[in-house]
């Protein structure tokens, strides 16, 4: 028999839970180990990983989740849950049936579960959670836009063409960046080793990823501070070199503007329990 969970309920222990403009906002915490049965969700959902780490398996694929990632769940998909060691624990935000439905009118894909491990996605999830803590006037305004803004930038990421179908020097300057982000890059070394002009480098890379090289790089220093602020007890400092930045100041300076938060609070928001 299908299980379908419905508005509001989750396996997880929910820990706090608010109603705001259509969304429904919770905090849920999932003990280490354990496995979730087969069920869909009643509402589409996107969740921020606070803690922990999952699977969560389809009929054809799955998908892995860790501190940080942003995930969304359509309504009706069904699927199961491994539970990692470390245990889990998520901000979810579940969308209103209306309001879905008007963002699929405005041929906004919303039908397909995905995962964001780094990108203005993480962002505004850290922002929407932020801003969930607050209660003054505006609060609820800001966590609307937010949350709006969310949809948008998935559906938008979620339709940019497939792997399979950037070319074979692409791929290897993105495999680049990715392994020495951290190291001092420019766009006429990084097209000289793959072969290609620099203009048509960073303008293919800009359409098919839908990001400028510097910000991407930006983006891959931003998410190894982030999980080194909330994995370790390194300084500011220490994370700031290892990640490469330039100085303390400089990374969280680029810290408060992407998630609104500075490294401490950070630090002190993603180690509450």
């Amino acid at each position: 028999m299908e299980i379908k969970l419905a508005s509001g309920h989750f396996y997880g222990e929910t820990q706090a839970s608010r109603v705001v403009a259509g969304f429904r906002l919770m905090e849920t915490a999932y003990p280490s180990g354990i496995k979730l049965p087969k069920h869909s969700h009643e509402r589409a959902c996107f969740s921020l990983m606070l803690q922990g780490a999952l699977t969560e398996k389809y009929r054809t694929r799955s998908l892995e989740w860790s501190a940080r990632v942003v995930g969304f769940n359509p309504a009706n998909e069904e699927h199961s849950n491994v539970i990692h060691e470390e245990g889990a624990r998520f901000f979810i935000v579940e969308i209103d049936p209306d309001l879905a439905k008007r963002a699929r009118e405005h041929s906004l894909p919303l039908d397909r579960s995905v995962v964001f491990h780094e990108g203005l996605v993480n962002w505004l999830g850290f922002r929407l959670y932020r801003e969930a803590q607050q209660s003054d006037e505006v609060s609820s305004l800001a966590i609307e836009g937010l949350a709006l803004e969310m949809i948008a930038e998935m559906s938008r990421s979620n339709t940019k063409f497939g792997e399979s179908s950037s070319p074979y020097w692409l791929r290897q300057a993105r495999d680049l960046i990715q392994a020495q982000f951290a190291e001092s890059l420019n766009v006429s070394s990084i097209a000289g080793t793959v072969g290609v002009h620099p203009v048509h480098l960073a303008r293919t890379f800009r359409r098919k990823y839908g990001s400028t090289i510097g910000d991407y790089v930006r983006q891959l220093r931003l998410g190894l501070a982030c999980r080194e602020i909330s994995s370790t007890d390194l300084p500011f400092a220490e994370i700031a070199a290892k990640a490469g930045f330039y100085d303390q100041g400089h990374l969280s300076r680029l810290f408060k503007r992407f998630s609104g938060m500075t490294p401490g609070q950070y630090r002190s928001l993603s180690r509450r329990r």
